[in-house]
């Protein structure tokens, strides 16, 4: 019988976190599950690693050479045979009860296409930081949330197999392959955050978003045009640096502020002749942006341009 649960996981010299990674999916309530491990031309012992666990439902797959993080994830989708799928980054680490929460709620709830959870975010020993990731959103406002920031994290994230877009995840897109493959889903299916903690999640200076800027720019640029083509609005360079302005936490100055009012105020137009989003429901997510964007416009009063603003 093939699991309820497939877990796909991408490895490249992933070696100093991997053990507790794997070891927390073995551990997991939830036992019903395959873990398909993508080994991407990885140099250092992480395939050792994986190999010393003696568990059958531990496949592991080799590239051979260095294919890129879509090719290894759509490598594991085809090889998946669960009616759930997770795919699951190789420095991060589950709560038992992760997946039993999770599968229970997709099976509860047959219009939802996927479903994530709330995150704690660890550091590079795994030490417990002060800043949390707790997104709660209904999921009637996720579809709009998305047009300005990714409203899920990989590792959260469960799907259910036939809400994935046909081809899995789309070439082209490293780094933001994630983020498009939640806008595609959530587009079609219902989708929320569990408001449970559920993941921890490794931020550390190794990761490719810290080690690429520019690579993660040029994808972020290529993401937003992808977003917002169903509205027909192209974000030119000045557009794709409101959009940062208003995810990233920092003061912002009165022609910033100006700009952003000039950016939100064309998504609402667009939506108007296109009908995309419900228009009630996109009006209350761009004036919450709007009312941040004045926040941080009255921050600029208290500190410098480029100092970040607290958490919340």
């Amino acid at each position: 019988m093939p699991p309820v649960l497939s877990i796909m996981m991408p490895v490249y010299n992933g070696a100093r976190y991997l053990r507790p990674a794997v070891e927390s999916l073995l551990h997991q309530t939830f036992t019903d599950f395959e873990l398909i491990v993508v080994d991407d031309g990885s140099t250092d012992n992480s395939m050792e690693i994986v190999a010393s666990f003696s568990d059958p439902r531990i496949r592991i797959l080799r590239n051979g050479d260095n294919r890129g993080i879509v090719y290894s994830r759509n490598r594991a989708l085809a090889e998946a045979r669960g009616r759930y799928l997770a795919s699951f980054d190789a420095d991060d680490i589950a709560h038992p009860r992760k997946f039993e929460r999770q599968i229970r709620f997709l099976e509860e709830h047959p219009d939802f296409g996927m479903v994530g959870c709330r995150v704690y975010h660890i550091d590079a020993v795994g030490a417990r930081l002060k800043s949390r990731w707790r997104l709660g959103a209904g999921a009637a406002m996720i579809p709009a949330l998305q047009l300005f920031r990714a409203y899920f994290i990989q590792s959260a994230v469960v799907y259910r197999r036939e809400a994935l877009p046909e081809g899995g995840y789309a070439e082209g897109f490293d780094i933001g392959e994630d983020y498009r493959m939640y806008y595609d889903v959530s587009q079609r299916y219902r989708a929320m955050n569990l408001p449970e903690y559920l993941l921890y999640y490794r931020i550390h200076d190794e990761s490719i978003q810290h080690r690429r800027p520019d690579m993660l720019e040029a994808c972020e640029t290529k993401l937003y045009q992808y977003i917002y083509t169903p509205l027909q609005i192209d974000i030119t360079h000045e557009r794709f640096r409101v959009l940062q302005h208003l995810k990233h936490r920092k003061p912002m100055g009165l022609q910033q502020y100006h700009e952003t009012g000039a950016f939100l105020r064309l998504i609402l137009r667009q939506n108007r002749i296109h009908r995309i989003y419900p228009q009630k429901i996109l009006w209350k997510v761009v004036l919450n942006r709007r009312v941040k964007a004045l926040y941080k416009l009255l921050l600029s009063f208290f500190l410098p341009l480029d100092d970040k603003a607290h958490q919340d």
